[in-house]
């Protein structure tokens, strides 16, 4: 169901949109009008060439006057930069006759307003886990507009597409992927338009109670409210509207944790409630960690992760009160403050930039941007485990350089060659006009741009990648056991020869310890063998400079070395 904007609304926008069938720009066939929102009318569309299905967002026209499209023009540029992490991504923005329009990749998944409508009607509520992995992911988006200067203050349900696959032995864990609509585009939208469609909706208000004022002001704060409204009414089945009941009153199956979390998100109060969206997450993974009642049937270890991972997304206290700080938050504090930090700093090149690079390569490798990345273990992982033999975190630097996407032969489905010494490996790689990927460039492929701990996040996992040199497998088979920089297998399966040298004739072998994925699986964690040494679980991959000579698929192959 369209939920359509008040006839007294200054965007209502009935007799300006276009209708279903109209050709965009000679790009785009509008199908179905999926919503409208103060920001436009959102179709489901059709490429002209080629037959794509797309989304396509045609701008209320009001907010293109006095300095609006240039505002539009910038945030779009904002919207692009954050690339895809939570984001649905955005493919252009054009002009056709008197309309402005932003056209979307396609996304196969309901939106969360949908999801809960199907709960409502078979009487299925959301899980812990599925509420918290949500709700989580909605905090990711706000933090990672808060961290360029944004607020979304429209965070409601419809906004999220929301896909769902079941992963783990016999699929008995479920893993989602929201998606928000719009990011730093909803800018250009003044609070109180925001506020008038939130008044005129039939469904659970959302907004924060301060941005309904005369005088509304957009803070961290009052999108911690809406993701707290949402992670309610996925729990309980509806928002919370005025003197609301604690959710463990109203399912008395969830732990009691809860409660002291929603409190905290959903305080009248803005200086009551959590700072920031980081220090929300940081609530949610403390008290659930802490609680057994948290496994809802599928492992802690697992629940930690989902919660956890999303840590990183934005500079911002960890702690919403600082009397509270332990020598872990603290830590924490220190970590997330940093990779923040380097994630602002790293290059974002261009798609059509990295098409061109790797054009230019041998199939199956990945560009890693150059710039900076965390080497050696974090802080917090140091309060944990103080005895990790790993070098205390700094930052290190690297040029670009591209990797395969799999342990050598570099093939999807295929067993990586293993049981070789170093010099078959550093030789096998040099045959295929590549080389030996050195430890640092292991280490940072493997962290992503997150500077996670492991490949797959800050909490180690059997589920992703296996139990490391007890469970191997053929390359790529565990499809949730990659970095975020795309890479495979680099946080589990075989340990793997660098050419980093450390001390005469032994080399640095990463990721992986006899009876300890847990720490062994860590993507700062390598040890030294000598040269001449060959084992079982040993594989490798290979690198490029990207300035490398452009690679001539017609060359023929050379002999591989034998896979034992």
């Amino acid at each position: 169901m369209v939920p359509p904007l008040p006839e007294s609304s200054p965007l209502s926008i009935d007799s300006l949109e276009p209708s279903p069938g109209t050709d965009v720009a000679g790009r785009y066939e509008l199908g179905a009008l999926l919503q409208r929102t103060p920001l436009g009318s959102v179709f489901r569309a059709t490429r002209t060439q080629g037959g794509q299905a797309a989304l396509v967002l045609i701008v209320h026209p009001d907010l293109l006057a006095d300095g609006g499209r240039q505002k539009l023009v910038d945030r779009f540029k904002s919207l692009r930069g954050l690339g895809t992490k939570r984001m649905v991504p955005a493919i252009e923005m054009a002009d056709d006759g008197g309309y402005t329009f932003i056209a979307f990749e396609a996304i196969e998944a309901p939106t969360l307003r949908d999801l809960m409508a199907e709960r409502r009607q078979t009487n299925e509520p959301f899980s812990l886990r599925e509420a918290a992995q949500i709700t989580i992911q909605i905090l990711e988006v706000a933090s990672q507009m808060h961290a360029v200067g944004s607020f979304p203050r429209v965070i409601r349900p419809e906004y999220f597409f929301v896909s769902a696959r079941s992963v783990g032995p016999k699929g008995g864990n479920v893993v989602v992927d929201s998606r928000f609509l719009g990011g730093p585009l909803w800018d250009i939208v003044p609070t109180e338009l925001i506020a008038e469609d939130e008044y005129n909706r039939s469904e659970g208000q959302y907004l924060a109670p301060e941005l309904k004022g005369m005088e509304p002001t957009p803070t961290p704060r009052a999108d911690v409210y809406s993701a707290g409204a949402i992670f309610y009414e996925l729990l309980c089945g509806e928002a919370p509207v005025g003197t609301y009941q604690l959710p463990k009153s109203r399912r008395p199956d969830l732990p009691r944790e809860v409660d002291t979390v929603t409190e905290l998100a959903l305080s009248v109060s803005p200086e009551d409630r959590y700072p920031s969206a980081n220090d929300f997450q940081a609530g949610i993974t403390r008290t659930f960690a802490a609680s057994d009642d948290a496994d809802d049937g599928g492992g802690i270890s697992w629940f930690v992760w989902a919660l956890g991972a999303a840590l990183v997304a934005a500079v911002g206290a960890l702690v919403w009160n600082q009397t509270r700080i332990d020598p872990y938050d603290a830590a924490l504090e220190l970590d997330n403050k940093l990779r923040t930090e380097i994630y602002a700093q790293h290059d974002r090149p261009d798609e059509a930039t990295v098409r061109e690079i790797l054009a230019r390569h041998p199939q199956n490798m990945r560009y890693i941007p150059g710039g900076p990345y965390i080497s050696g273990k974090l802080n917090h992982e140091a309060v944990i485990a103080p005895d990790l033999a790993d070098h205390a975190a700094k930052v290190e630097e690297l040029p670009d350089y591209m990797i395969d996407v799999f342990e050598y032969p570099n093939l999807a489905n295929k067993p990586p060659v293993h049981g070789i010494t170093w010099s078959e490996a550093n030789q096998a790689c040099e045959d295929v006009g590549k080389r030996l990927c050195s430890a640092a460039e292991i280490e940072k492929a493997c962290r992503g741009p997150e500077n996670y701990v492991y490949g797959y996040g800050d909490f180690w996992d059997p589920m992703f990648c296996g139990n490391g040199m007890e469970d191997i497998h053929p390359s790529g088979h565990m499809s949730e056991c990659k970095s975020n920089w795309g890479v495979y297998d680099i946080a589990g399966n075989f340990r793997e020869w660098t050419s980093t040298e450390r001390g005469k004739g032994r080399r640095v072998v990463m990721g992986g310890i006899p009876q300890s994925p847990a720490r062994g699986t860590r993507c700062s964690f390598g040890t030294d063998l000598s040269e001449a040494f060959s084992e079982e679980t040993i594989s490798f991959r290979c690198c490029r400079d990207v300035d490398a000579p452009a690679f001539d698929p017609d060359a023929a192959p050379p002999k591989q070395p034998d896979a034992n």
